[in-house]
């Protein structure tokens, strides 16, 4: 063992020159070298002395300082040296005296495995803004991963790839991955996003699910209440009379289309047997004659010069008849379309013009009781009447 006793000494300087500079203000006590360096008071009251262990400066110039090697001792055969451990003071909260308090080991490298190992906390102290810890690949220092911590402890987490944009991030966890976000959770990717569970295993979506401008595809069966949906039919496929599909809106208009006598597309045909006469005939100059001649006489035909025809039309629930149409044989007879009601008497006029030429009536929206009655004023019995249409749109 060697060993400095004295008063008053102000630094040991270039010990080991080469390798090492010590430096520690000593006011009173032993300074040794038997496996420790130790700076200790002898007065009562007075607070530990710092040793600063720091390479020697370098002197001349451009000239570097020298380092610190802290190394154990080299091991034999297959034994491996012991730990480079770090201890520390850590106040124990107990009332003030002169009790030592516990030692704490902070950190050590591990002699065998060559880790380095934290007891407490990493505390950065490093400026707002910049990275608190960096891990850089040994390949590319230019290549890492950083966590960085400002105010209220926002914390960022990042990787970076000074040449390309390959630096993934992968976490593989022997277990759950749970986050617990006191706020929003936002997935922000600039591609797509991915979410694949094992087979057989199921996305649990609790509560309400919302998407935000944009559309959600691949759904192969989707679960509402009891009912498992399969399919979406539209327009163009056949009527499936199931509980397992759904209907577009356009699939739905044409199967109910279909259920209406005479629609055809937005206009309801006004057929023949759609017409009646009204009594200005007379009281034994009722009904109508349909000659079926292929010539100028083909048609409907009154029993008498002054009867009038009539045709009803009712108007599809959620529709508005919007224009008129009746075709005669070039006569251009006067009609006028009123709008009547099963359950009252009464007749409103809705407009009125001629034959051959659409009518823009004004427009009738379909109620539970109303229809539509079009007056065709013919004026001889030489005239033929073939049919009509009616216009409709939706309300």
């Amino acid at each position: 063992m060697i060993k400095w006793i004295g008063h008053k000494v102000e630094s040991f300087k270039k010990l080991f020159e080469s390798d090492i500079q010590v430096e520690a203000s000593i006011v009173c006590g032993t300074t040794s070298i038997d496996g420790e360096i130790v700076a200790a008071p002898c007065i009562e009251d007075q607070d530990g002395t710092s040793i600063n262990i720091r390479g020697a400066d370098g002197l001349g110039t451009d000239k570097k300082g020298g380092g610190i090697n802290i190394r154990t001792g080299q091991s034999t055969g297959n034994a491996h040296s012991d730990d480079i451990d770090f201890y520390i003071t850590q106040t124990s909260g107990a009332s003030s005296g002169s009790t030592k308090q516990s030692v704490f080991k902070a950190a050590s490298l591990d002699g065998g495995l060559g880790l380095f190992r934290f007891y407490r906390q990493i505390y950065s102290l490093q400026t707002d803004g910049q990275e608190d810890l960096i891990i850089a690949s040994s390949a590319d220092a230019g290549d890492y991963f950083s966590i960085s911590t400002t105010t209220h402890g926002a914390t960022t987490i990042q990787t970076i790839d000074d040449n390309a944009a390959a630096a993934n991030l992968t976490i593989t966890a022997d277990g759950t991955v749970d986050i617990n976000s006191a706020g929003l959770l936002t997935l922000d990717s600039g591609a797509a996003i991915n979410i694949e569970p094992a087979s057989g295993s199921a996305i649990l979506l609790d509560n309400t699910v919302t998407v935000d401008g944009g559309s959600v595809t691949g759904i192969t069966t989707l679960g509402v209440d009891s009912v498992s949906l399969t399919a979406v039919q539209t327009a163009s496929e056949s009527f499936a009379d199931d509980d397992t599909s759904i209907m577009t809106s356009a699939a739905i208009r044409d199967e109910v289309r279909s259920s209406i006598p005479n629609l055809y597309g937005s206009i309801i045909k006004i057929l023949p047997s759609d017409f009646m006469t009204n009594e200005e005939g007379g009281s034994t100059k009722f009904g109508i004659g349909f000659v079926d001649h292929d010539n100028s006489t083909y048609g409907m035909k009154v029993p008498n010069a002054a009867t009038e025809l009539l045709a009803f039309v009712s108007i599809p629930e959620g529709m508005k008849a919007t224009h008129v149409d009746i075709y005669d044989n070039s006569h251009n007879l006067a009609i006028e379309v009123f709008e009547i009601d099963i359950n009252s008497s009464g007749l409103t006029s809705r407009g009125s013009g001629n034959a051959n030429t659409t009518l823009d009536i004004t427009d009738v929206n379909s109620t539970a009781t109303n229809l539509l009655a079009i007056q065709v004023t013919t004026l001889a019995t030489g005239n033929r009447v073939y049919g009509g249409k009616v216009t409709i749109a939706a309300i």
